[in-house]
């Protein structure tokens, strides 16, 4: 994630890897307290090799406010992108 300048890494220690041939899934899911209550919270990448220059990516981003009423609109939210990476030379 890039913050104020600078890339930071999101969630450090939490993503797992899983592959197989040409795809592969990088995942995240934790839990944490903050004022209005506990949230959980997943991110997911899933990656496929188009050849050795391109990758498709899918992002998903779920959020749980677990503790706030479901009638309000920050309880939780979602958040997905769909692309295509190319290597530069």
């Amino acid at each position: 994630m890039r913050q104020d300048g600078r890339w930071e890494e999101v969630k450090p220690g939490r993503f797992q890897l899983a592959g197989h041939r040409t795809n592969a899934l990088v995942a995240a899911i934790d839990s944490a307290r903050h004022s209005g209550g506990t949230w959980v919270e997943s991110w997911a990448f899933n990656l496929i090799v188009m050849d050795t220059n391109r990758m498709q990516v899918l992002f998903s981003r779920q959020v749980n406010n677990m503790q706030l009423p479901t009638s309000r609109t920050d309880a939780t939210f979602a958040v997905l992108g769909y692309g295509e990476l190319t290597r530069e030379q």
